[in-house]
């Protein structure tokens, strides 16, 4: 991360500057840094289970991981924030500590009225993303086109072969046709300003601003290049934000959608790509299915799940022998925390004279950790007995079935929680792959496994 990071700007670096390629979105005047009312300043937005720090938080994190003191609170609603430190030059440690930020693993969601023409037409800029929940090198463009009113939904940085998701490419998933024919727009504009970005494309046919990476080329990758143009496309967006606001009033007048407000992506000429889907489990039950994206995925993945367990009850589940030897042995020591519990209690009742509050107070704790070992072996049992299928996919018109990102011995999905009482819509699942390399990871994020698909794919779509 050090060496890529320090090749992303010219140097010096100044704080200022490093902030808003960070995706922070701040003004410079004199020698003061502000976090303007352009941030997101809530912890959370739609589709999220879990909340995030806010910008403003963040940030005061974030400075305080490169030795540098908070934030302080101004009166003017337009610069609400102020950095108690003012400009200055960053080091390369800084720098590099500063886009350090693990990637965000999780499924993107939004409301699907959002792709409509109607929507776009009457919100001036997108919605506000926490700087927190955006990968490091695309946090800026992501709030870029928001600023300029393009919607986006899901993000990533690219990652090189041994990264956590394997090979990634660089890319902005746009919502809906009206967003992306916008962005095309102000890429035109980009380029007409001298914006570099050769190693950027829009992909009209899936809704996304996306890092060229043919199969061919992945081993001459310029990673560093690729998240420089990013960086510079959005500073670009940013720094014109109001004058594309007043342009993009003028281009809706004009703009004339190419199907319904509710289409699916067109791909000029070409129909949305189709997989086909294949689930099996040890015993060789199988079933098929065709899905033309995540959302899909997800659905038809939930409802081959429920019926692998109308067909396999979980009284009839059994875990493998070395997951049934371990549960044995739980058992055991199950068995043994209730008898000296019960041998407790019973002196406790025959006890002669007063009980000292230090027999109660172990009593108690023996009773809780008792309880917890229970639980541990339910929950045990439930993960060690829960569905497990391994998934196939195949291309239109390829009789070869590949396994998901095609570098990787069999892909299995599982479900993380099984509860008798949960309904299908509230399961998690966890998609985990092993590299030919050996390298093991794991994800839960629907949306990475759809990429997976088209990455095994690459050299046919």
């Amino acid at each position: 991360m050090t060496e890529l990071t320090a090749q992303l700007f010219s140097h010096p670096v100044t704080l200022s500057s490093a902030l808003l390629a960070r995706g922070f979105l701040v003004d410079l005047i004199g020698n003061d840094i502000f976090l303007t009312d352009n941030a997101c300043f809530h912890g959370s937005e739609p589709g999220f289970r879990r909340t995030y720090p806010s910008d403003a938080v963040f940030l005061a994190i974030t400075l305080s991981r490169i030795g540098l003191d908070g934030l302080s609170r101004t009166d003017d609603p337009v610069r609400p924030f102020k950095l108690i430190h003012g400009d200055q030059i960053l080091t390369d440690s800084q720098v590099s500590t500063l886009f350090d930020h693990e990637h965000v693993q999780r499924q993107a969601s939004y409301l699907s009225e959002m792709e409509a023409p109607y929507y776009f037409r009457r919100r001036l800029h997108g919605i506000k993303v926490p700087t927190s929940v955006l990968d490091p090198h695309v946090a800026l463009l992501v709030k870029a086109l928001s600023a300029t009113g393009c919607f986006s939904f899901s993000s990533c940085d690219g990652h090189e072969p041994d990264g956590p998701c394997g090979t990634m490419p660089l890319e902005v998933s746009l919502v809906g046709e009206m967003s992306t024919a916008w962005a095309k727009h102000m890429l035109a504009q980009a380029a007409g300003a001298g914006i570099q970005f050769s190693e950027l494309r829009l992909n009209y046919g899936s809704w996304c601003l996306e890092e060229h990476l043919p199969a061919a080329g992945l081993e001459t990758r310029e990673l560093v290049l690729v998240r420089r143009q990013a960086i510079e496309l959005g500073q670009f967006l940013y720094t014109n934000r109001l004058r594309l606001r007043q342009e993009r009033i003028r281009w809706m007048e004009t703009f004339r959608p190419r199907g319904n407000e509710n289409s699916a992506p067109m791909n000029t000429g070409r129909e949305a790509i189709q997989f086909r889907v294949r689930l099996s489990d040890a015993s060789g039950l199988a079933v098929e299915f065709t899905v033309r994206g995540y959302r899909e995925l997800d659905e038809r993945c939930r409802s081959a799940f429920s019926c692998w367990q109308t067909l396999n009850p979980y009284e009839k589940r059994k875990p493998w022998w070395f997951a049934q030897k371990e549960l044995d042995e739980l058992d055991a020591k199950s068995m043994l925390a209730h008898e000296e519990l019960r041998v407790c209690e019973l002196g406790l009742r025959e006890a002669a004279g007063p009980i000292s509050p230090g027999n109660i107070s172990d009593f108690l704790q023996k009773t809780q950790a008792v309880r917890q070992h229970d639980k541990r072996l339910s929950y045990l049992r439930q993960l060690r007995s829960a569905p497990v299928l391994q998934i196939e996919i195949a291309a239109p018109g390829q009789e070869e079935w590949r396994t998901p990102w095609g570098d990787s011995k069999p892909v299995r999905i599982r479900i993380i929680r099984t509860d008798s009482s949960d309904h299908p819509e509230q399961w998690r699942f966890v998609f985990r792959r092993t590299a030919l390399k050996g390298r093991t990871s794991s994800t839960d994020s629907w949306l990475l496994l759809w990429m997976g698909f088209r990455e095994a794919f690459r050299d046919v779509i």
